[in-house]
């Protein structure tokens, strides 16, 4: 079930949206089959972020709900704290309902758990929230958290370089944001 999920996740980031639901509908059956519970939290999260990927937010509420009332596996390569916290801000987004009071729960959550690639994602998610609510130097900053973090551990983030570059446009930082659109472009090649 492990592998098959990581193929889901694989096959959803490549925006093969078919192939990712006829994997993610084989790992919901498998996990049917036994009682291991962390097979059955990877079934859940994926159900999530499918139905949060494809704009299927009340399907994303429904997994989110019984995401939390499965209890977390032990395992950190399945669960660590702040996975359903950054998932919670994730739906909110989307729903337009996310504010910071929540973004900072998941962030202490995050920390608490020493999940930095929950951090960066939050990071990422602060930033396009508040490019969303026309807080585009806050938004800036925030793109930069995730960006330095990223860079530490040695990975691009070109996301996170696009919305900084919104944020700067937005704030009419026209030099800088053509420098990041510049660098993006380097990024992809």
């Amino acid at each position: 079930v492990f592998w098959l999920a990581n193929h889901f996740g694989t096959q959803l980031d490549a925006n093969h949206i078919e192939a990712a639901e006829r994997v993610l509908l084989l790992v919901e059956e498998l996990t049917t089959l036994g009682p291991d519970e962390k097979h059955r939290v990877m079934a859940l999260s994926s159900r999530f972020n499918y139905s949060l990927e494809v704009g299927n937010c009340c399907e994303a509420e429904a997994a989110l709900v019984r995401f939390n009332s499965v209890p977390r596996p032990k395992s950190r390569g399945v669960y660590k704290l702040g996975d359903a916290e950054l998932y919670l801000c994730q739906l909110r987004l989307r729903q337009g309902r996310l504010d910071d009071e929540m973004l900072s729960v998941a962030m202490r959550a995050a920390k608490e758990g020493r999940n930095r690639f929950r951090i960066r994602q939050l990071h990422n998610l602060r930033g396009e929230w508040l490019l969303s609510i026309c807080r585009f130097a806050e938004s800036e900053a925030a793109y930069e958290e995730c960006i330095a973090m990223a860079r530490e551990s040695g990975l691009p983030r070109p996301y996170a370089e696009v919305g900084r570059a919104v944020a700067q446009a937005k704030q009419g930082k026209i030099d800088q944001a053509r420098e990041t659109a510049e660098r993006i472009a380097l990024l992809e090649d």
